[in-house]
C-alpha cells in the first residue's frame, strides 16, 4: 500500500498527467512531411534539425516561451535547407496540439475531491495563453496556478518547487508533487525535499523504486485514507 505521510498540500503537473497530450512532436513530424514534401527530398532531415535546435534552445542559458522555442527552431531549420517558413500555419498547429487535448477520464473530478481536503497547485511547463485556454476548455479549477512563463524557468529547476511551496504556504516535506515526467516532476521534486508520485499511464517498467500509479484517479482514496 502506497502511503503519503503528513501530506498537507498538493502540486500537480498538467500535460500528460491531467490531460492526454499524446505525442505532439510526432504530429509536428507528420506536418513537416505534408507541408514540405515538394521542397525537400527527405523531410526527416528537416525534423531532425528541428529537434536538435529545439533541444539546444531549451537547455540554453536564456529562458524562452514554449511557442518561441517551437517557432525559432522551425525557422532556423527552414533557413538551413532554404525552405518556405509557414509561420502562421505552424503556429495554428502547435496551438491546436496544446489547447485541444482532452482531460483524462475522471481527472477533473479527482482534482475536485482533492481540493476538499488539500490546497492544490498546478505546476506546469507551459505558456500562459495556451495553458489557460486549455484549462478553461476542460473545466479544471485549482487553488493556485504556476507556469514556466510565470517563473521564467522550467521544471526541474528548484525555483519551480520552491515557489510552489511558498504559494501553498506549506513546508517542503509536506507537499506532494504528482506528475508523469520522472525527470521534471518526480526527481525534481524529490531533489528539493518534497514527496512525489509518478503517474505512469503508459505502464513502463522504469524506476521501480518510485511510487507510481496509472492515473490520478487512483490517488484519491489513498489521500483520503491518509487524511482520515
Amino acid at each position: 500500500m502506497i502511503t503519503y505521510p503528513m501530506v498537507k498540500a498538493i502540486a500537480v503537473d498538467y500535460y500528460g498527467t491531467l490531460v492526454d497530450i499524446g505525442r505532439p512532436f510526432d504530429e509536428i513530424k507528420r506536418w513537416f512531411a505534408e507541408k514540405h514534401y515538394e521542397q525537400i527530398e527527405n523531410t526527416d532531415s528537416l525534423y531532425k534539425s528541428f529537434i536538435k535546435e529545439h533541444a539546444r534552445l531549451q537547455y540554453g542559458n536564456k529562458f524562452l516561451l514554449g511557442q518561441d522555442l517551437l517557432m525559432t527552431s522551425y525557422k532556423k531549420s527552414c533557413d538551413k535547407y532554404n525552405l518556405t517558413f509557414f509561420s502562421e500555419e505552424f503556429q495554428e498547429l502547435f496551438i491546436k496540439l496544446f489547447t485541444q487535448p482532452l482531460a483524462f477520464l475522471g481527472a477533473r473530478e479527482a482534482i475536485e475531491k482533492w481540493r476538499k481536503h488539500y490546497p492544490v497547485l498546478l505546476l506546469t511547463n507551459a505558456d500562459n495563453k495556451i495553458l489557460y485556454e486549455s484549462i478553461g476548455m476542460q473545466g479544471f479549477e485549482f487553488d493556485y496556478i504556476l507556469s514556466s512563463e510565470d517563473l521564467q524557468c522550467t521544471k526541474p529547476n528548484a525555483k519551480c518547487f520552491q515557489r510552489a511551496c511558498e504559494l501553498l504556504h506549506t513546508s517542503t516535506e509536506h507537499v506532494l508533487m504528482i506528475g508523469d515526467s520522472l525527470t521534471e516532476d518526480v526527481y525534481g521534486a524529490i531533489s528539493f525535499g518534497m514527496q512525489a508520485i509518478w503517474i505512469n499511464s503508459k505502464k513502463t517498467q522504469e524506476a521501480d523504486s518510485i511510487p507510481q500509479l496509472a492515473s490520478v484517479c487512483e490517488l484519491e482514496p489513498i489521500l483520503l485514507k491518509n487524511h482520515s
